[in-house]
């Protein structure tokens, strides 16, 4: 039978100032060397990637900004991002909805102002108030 010989270096796991370390002593405990420890993970087989699949995503719209413009017993409010609303704006103060209270987005003026507008224009000046 063989003896065993002891090692003349032990080594210690500790978590340091640089993470996770494998320190490496002599038989007086004096320090040596040390190495940083690594934490491997085994990739995703096809099947799990299958399994964790990204669940379909809602994109939420916000509502942005608001104007609405009224005049004599008409009124008609816009919402939509600053630049559709500056368009559709400029198409609404020549021409009163045909309802008498119209609330759509200003997308909804710019692609279909035929359905939503009437070919005359205005009694007297239409107010603007933005919100």
């Amino acid at each position: 039978m063989t003896k065993r010989r002891k090692s003349l270096h032990r080594t210690e796991k500790w978590k340091g100032n640089r993470g996770r370390v494998k320190v490496t002593r002599n038989t007086k405990g004096q320090f040596v060397t040390w190495r940083k420890v690594r934490r491997y993970t085994r990739g995703k087989t096809a099947r799990q990637k299958w399994e964790t699949a990204p669940r379909r995503t809602e994109w939420r719209i916000s509502q942005g900004k608001g104007v609405a413009v009224y005049g004599g017993n008409k009124r008609i409010q816009m919402r939509g991002s600053g630049l559709d609303l500056y368009k559709a704006m400029k198409i609404v103060v020549k021409h009163p909805p045909k309802e008498q209270f119209l609330d759509i987005t200003a997308e909804e003026v710019l692609h279909y102002p035929e359905i939503f507008l009437e070919k005359g224009s205005w009694k007297g000046r239409p107010e603007i108030e933005s919100r």
